[in-house]
């Protein structure tokens, strides 16, 4: 059975989206809408939180797509904060 995925980083912010079933890259619709996003590939909304929240909200196991991908996300964010110290 999958395990669920272990998220070190607690200020990651991850975007899911309904539509592609997927965690993507949020982007603001802008407007008076704030905090509203969009997916960028089929234009549907995008729910965002925590990497940890989204994780289990969305019951995304270790070995799936969307963990490789908030994985990624990390490493990401790791390296640059690398950069800036």
């Amino acid at each position: 059975m999958d395990q669920p995925v272990i998220f070190d980083e607690p200020t990651l912010i991850a975007y899911f989206c309904r539509g592609c079933q997927k965690v993507v890259k949020g982007k603001s619709k802008g407007g008076k809408k704030r905090y509203s996003f969009e997916c960028p590939e089929c234009g549907k909304d995008c729910l965002y939180g925590t990497a940890r929240s989204v994780i289990h909200y969305f019951r995304i196991k270790e070995g799936d797509e969307n963990a490789k991908t908030l994985q990624g996300m990390q490493q990401e964010k790791l390296g640059n904060e690398e950069l800036r110290d």
